[in-house]
């Protein structure tokens, strides 16, 4: 029996996790390509996962469909005001220890709390990333980041907060994928509903279309 989706449900998707439905230690991804992924401390709830904010993510071996010069990562992420003192703290999806290819939470001394989405190749100069102000308010949103081979942008709720353009190209990597922590030892606390990666950029209707499709969840 074949399952219906109301989201963009096409070859394009290389990572598909329904948090929501996904319980135990370990378990498939529901895309084409079957990824084996593996909960440390991240407990299942009807409405996703919850991470504690000291030691809990996911992690997804590296395999060939999750390298990729353009990509989107799109996340429900509920996410409370945060603790943690600097840098950056993966939400949804990382893919490099040293440097954050993500969706990420950065909070530090000197500089806004901000949601970010990254792209880095392989040193920090290299960097491509949008931001949106958030400080954590307990809420469901609809996080979306797309990189299109040159320009990054980040989407709140199919809302364009930003978009940055750079002259850098980027080189896929083998590290592990982590969700929602685990990179240089930085966990968040929050929910994570769900989380999918398409290797092309998604245009702006649909993600509008995504969120439209999916919000009846968490709104």
């Amino acid at each position: 029996m074949r399952i219906k989706r109301d989201f963009i449900f096409d070859p394009s998707l290389v990572l598909y996790l329904p948090l929501y439905e996904l319980d135990g230690k370990s378990f498939m991804s529901r895309d084409a390509y079957g990824h084996l992924c593996t909960v440390t401390g991240a407990l299942w709830r009807p409405n996703g996962r919850y991470f504690d904010g000291s030691d809990d993510f996911i992690s997804c071996p590296d395999a060939p469909s999750l390298d990729y010069t353009a990509n989107t990562i799109e996340i429900w992420a509920n996410i409370p005001a945060q603790t943690h003192s600097g840098s950056q703290i993966n939400i949804g999806l990382a893919k490099t220890a040293s440097y954050l290819t993500g969706i990420c939470y950065r909070t530090h001394a000197t500089v806004p709390t901000v949601v970010g989405w990254y792209f880095l190749a392989d040193t920090e100069n290299d960097a491509k990333y949008s931001f949106h102000r958030f400080d954590g308010d307990d809420s469901w949103h609809h996080i979306v980041g797309v990189f299109n081979g040159v320009r990054t942008s980040i989407y709140f709720d199919s809302i364009l907060k930003d978009s940055a353009t750079e002259d850098d190209t980027w080189t896929p990597n083998n590290e592990t994928l982590k969700i929602m922590g685990g990179v240089d030892g930085r966990y968040i606390n929050g929910l994570l509903g769900e989380a999918r990666i398409y290797n092309r950029a998604l245009t702006p209707l649909e993600i509008q279309h995504n969120y439209l499709a999916t919000k009846w969840r968490y709104r």
